[in-house]
């Protein structure tokens, strides 16, 4: 038990320290840089800065990108959510693809259903196809179904840096499904879902959450070509209008969810196994 609580104290240093941390290596780099962000910015430093974001969750106003004196916080939560959406319908996607394609290799190894299945998703995962699917994105600019699902889509199946995540999940499950567990579950006809979906299902979400920055990583192509107003593209908009304040706003915003989202995992995982404590 003590362990356990010791880990869950060093799990809150780490949500309260990374954030602020990574906040101040952005300040320091601008700082060493030095430009027109540096000269433009009129807020406090960034010891006053961190202060007033840990005991308030306070922001401060945002400049010349938007209305006099308006605040920045609500800028960086859309950023947020519009990101947050896109990334979580494409792990709907990658999760159900992988699920039906594994089980399906795994149940009927010879079908030719299950064959070129996989070829299609190899295919449909080559920059060739990404390229297409940027075209394609280009042209219904503006659309809901374009901006949201059909950019999940492409984030899903096309975008490279998350075919490594998609093989890599793959075999999560096949660890499952080959297990001698598995073997005797099918064997005596047993429900799969009842007697594999527990271990299964926490497969996916610890391997979700340890590699979640990857799949955000990854969107940064789509907001440009999906016309979405995310993370990256708030980004590029706050450095274009040299707003250095909102830039560590999203900054600390980004880090503290991905902090806390790895630590909750984490958490939970100690908490089921013993081992972990």
């Amino acid at each position: 038990m003590l362990g356990f609580l010791k880990k869950i104290l060093l799990i809150l240093i780490k949500i309260i320290a990374v954030p602020g941390i990574a906040v101040f290596c952005v300040w320091a780099a601008f700082q060493i840089v030095g430009g027109e962000i540096i000269l433009a910015y009129e807020g406090p430093g960034i010891a006053e800065w961190l202060r007033r974001v840990y005991l308030g969750f306070d922001f401060g106003q945002a400049g010349d990108w938007a209305a006099s004196g308006q605040a920045v916080a609500p800028y960086i939560w859309q950023a947020v959510a519009n990101t947050g959406t896109v990334t979580l319908l494409a792990v709907l996607l990658l999760t159900i693809s992988s699920l039906v394609w594994t089980y399906q290799a795994w149940r009927y190894p010879y079908s030719r259903m299950t064959k070129s299945g996989s070829v299609i998703m190899r295919f449909f995962s080559s920059w060739p196809i990404l390229i297409g699917a940027i075209f394609m994105a280009v042209l219904s600019r503006g659309q809901v179904f374009a901006s949201v699902f059909l950019a999940a889509l492409v984030l899903a199946i096309c975008d490279n840096n998350l075919n490594d995540f998609l093989d890599n999940l793959y075999e999560e499950i096949k660890s499952v499904l080959k297990s001698d567990y598995a073997i005797a579950v099918m064997g005596q006809g047993r429900s799969f879902i009842k007697n594999l979906g527990p271990e299964l299902a926490w497969k996916i979400l610890s391997f979700i959450a340890t590699r979640l920055p990857v799949l955000v990583s990854g969107i940064i192509i789509l907001e440009l070509y999906f016309n979405i107003n995310g993370i990256y593209k708030f980004l590029k908009m706050f450095y274009e209008a040299r707003d250095l304040n909102a830039i560590l706003g999203i900054t600390f915003v980004v880090s503290l969810l991905m902090t806390s989202w790895n630590s909750l995992f984490t958490l939970i995982h100690a908490a089921i196994d013993p081992r972990q404590r």
